[in-house]
């Protein structure tokens, strides 16, 4: 094996098992297990969901626990300005823009962590578990500062990862990281189902069914991924010694899917940000409309839907 390809792997692996580690290092100045408890009768709504999408850091309170997210809305809303101001698209495509471009974002993405470290550590105020324990150890005030430079660094630190393992490593840091969350209860998974099936809850011809269905989604993924449309292109060649011209055909290739997993990256960052702040409201109104876009309901996967399509569009036409 190619011994490049061999570092990127353990570089990939290793920036990998760093950001799995920062997820175990607690905000100071919290109860880990009163935020704990609080999780797990929220597993199936918005901030179950982003609490999969951080690899569990959010039930701890982890100085990740607002994971690469700030730094995907704070992508979103350059692309977006990018598409209406045709200075910052032009930006954009040159080399020395590029490096302003990112540094903006960079920039962009410090202020919305900021603002969601704020935000998180207000609503965790009023926070209390089963027998009346607060979640916060520490003065209000001082657990804010606290709480906002742990969320920044760690924020900070996983944009950074990212952006090695892009660089040094194997495929898109970006969306490794979020793999990598998503992944890390797999395990967990696998050892409820096999307790279930020991106890009888699950038959085996389930975990049959469920196993070809993963590994049929993998292929068709797969299968999308590696698919391409041959555009082809005609251009004459002037043959010297025949004395006559000759067409030469050849072709354009061009991916299928040409937006990769990003759309759906960024429509998950766009529905679970109001969905964060609308399940930590008292105000009836706001748990209503919190419940309507439960991640469960139609309405929300309707939306999911539209906003893939969406940025995929988008996309397309910024590639063309």
């Amino acid at each position: 094996m190619n011994k490049n390809l061999v570092n990127k792997i353990f570089i990939t692996i290793g920036f990998l098992f760093v950001y799995r580690l920062l997820a175990y290092v607690p905000v100071p100045g919290v109860d880990t297990a009163v935020i704990a408890s609080f999780f797990d009768s929220h597993q199936s709504d918005a901030l179950g969901l982003f609490n999969m999408f951080s690899g569990n850091a959010v039930e701890r309170l982890s100085i990740i626990s607002l994971g690469i997210m700030p730094y995907i809305t704070a992508s979103i809303i350059m692309e977006l300005l990018a598409a209406t101001f045709p200075t910052l698209g032009q930006m954009k495509k040159e080399r020395d823009g590029m490096v302003k471009y990112m540094q903006i974002i960079r920039y962009a993405t410090i202020v919305i962590t900021i603002i969601q470290a704020i935000g998180v550590s207000v609503g965790l105020q009023s926070l209390t578990g089963p027998s009346g324990n607060s979640a916060i150890l520490a003065d209000h005030n001082t657990f804010i500062l606290l709480s906002a430079v742990s969320m920044l660094a760690g924020t900070m630190l996983l944009m950074w990862i990212g952006e090695q393992i892009t660089q040094s490593g194997i495929g898109n840091g970006i969306s490794l990281i979020i793999f990598a969350g998503i992944v890390s209860a797999i395990p967990s998974a696998i050892g409820q189902t096999i307790t279930m099936v020991n106890t009888g809850a699950m038959s085996f011809i389930t975990v049959i069914a469920i196993l070809a269905l993963i590994l049929g989604t993998v292929g068709v993924i797969i299968y999308v991924e590696l698919g391409e449309r041959r555009v082809p292109i005609t251009y004459a060649k002037k043959t010297m010694m025949q004395n006559q011209d000759k067409r030469v055909m050849n072709y354009i290739p061009i991916k299928v899917n040409l937006a990769g997993v990003i759309p759906v990256i960024f429509a998950s960052a766009i529905l679970m940000f109001p969905m964060t702040v609308l399940s930590s409201s008292t105000n009836p109104t706001m748990q209503a409309i919190a419940d309507f876009l439960n991640p469960n309901s139609y309405f929300f996967n309707f939306l999911t839907f539209v906003f893939v399509i969406f940025f995929a569009f988008f996309y397309a036409i910024d590639y063309i």
